[in-house]
Formats: structure tokens, C-alpha cells, sequence
């Protein structure tokens, strides 16, 4: 090798040592220095803050008969992936639902990761589609105010 190609591989080596130096600085800048402001970044990235809606109060007139009173309805939903074999659950739910096999189908068998399969049912509805007990039927309460 003679001295103008060895100097050039000099430099080369420099400058890939000083970009290695710098990205091993920048590193250690990350874990040692902020490493609590990145701790917090990813601690706040994986919580969520839900507020809770506190149950309403029964109120009653001056007889202590109830004028208005709490009740439940539930939604019906379904995660399409989850499901082994989806006609099979659309015709189990149909006449349940009081819907078509088909129009349930097709809510089975689309790309959504999830979908509502009704909206509001009554207690013994959603007991009906629990006690089927098929993976990706989602059973969710829906707070009711009854007058």
C-alpha cells in the first residue's frame, strides 16, 4: 500500500470511529442521563386514565314509591377473528337475535376487528347467547334508566 491509500484508510477508520464514538455517546446519553424521561414516555404510553361513571341513585317520592330506578340492557358484539366457524354461530344467534342468519353472517365474516351484532337486548337475551358460551361473542352491560 503506499502512503496516499493508507492515509485514506486512516481517515476512513477516524471517521468510522468517531461516528461510533457518537452513537455510543448518544446511547449512553439515553439510558444514563434521561433514561427517567423515557421510563415516564413509555410508563404514560401504556396507561390509560378511564373515568369511572358512578352508578345513579334510585330516587323515590315522599311514599318511598320509586319514581325512577337503574336497569341494564346489554350489547351484543363479536370479534370475527376469533371465530372458528362463523355460520354456525350466525345461526345459532339468528332466531336469539330476532335477525337474519345472513345479515349476521356477514357481519362474521367481515375484516372489522370488531363488530355489533345488536345493540340493546334484554338480560335473558344476553344469559340466552352467554350460556352458548362461543369464543369472540362479546356480551357488553349498557346502563339503563327506568321511569
Amino acid at each position: 500500500m503506499n502512503s496516499s491509500q493508507q492515509n485514506r484508510l486512516w481517515i476512513v477508520v477516524g471517521g468510522l470511529s468517531l461516528a461510533a464514538m457518537i452513537i455510543i455517546g448518544r446511547l449512553m446519553v439515553f439510558q444514563i442521563v434521561e433514561s427517567s424521561q423515557w421510563a415516564e414516555r413509555g410508563e404514560s404510553a401504556h396507561t390509560l386514565e378511564v373515568i369511572a361513571k358512578p352508578d345513579r341513585g334510585i330516587i323515590y317520592d315522599r311514599n318511598g314509591a320509586v319514581l325512577a330506578a337503574n336497569g341494564a340492557d346489554y350489547q351484543i358484539g363479536a370479534s370475527p377473528s376469533l371465530i372458528i366457524n362463523p355460520e354456525e354461530v350466525a345461526t345459532a344467534l339468528a332466531p336469539i337475535l330476532d335477525e337474519s342468519r345472513y345479515d349476521i353472517l356477514a357481519k362474521l365474516e367481515s375484516n372489522f376487528p370488531f363488530v355489533t351484532l345488536s345493540g340493546r337486548v334484554t338480560p335473558e337475551v344476553a344469559e340466552a347467547i352467554r350460556n352458548m358460551d362461543y369464543d369472540g361473542i362479546q356480551i357488553d352491560p349498557l346502563p339503563r334508566r327506568i321511569y
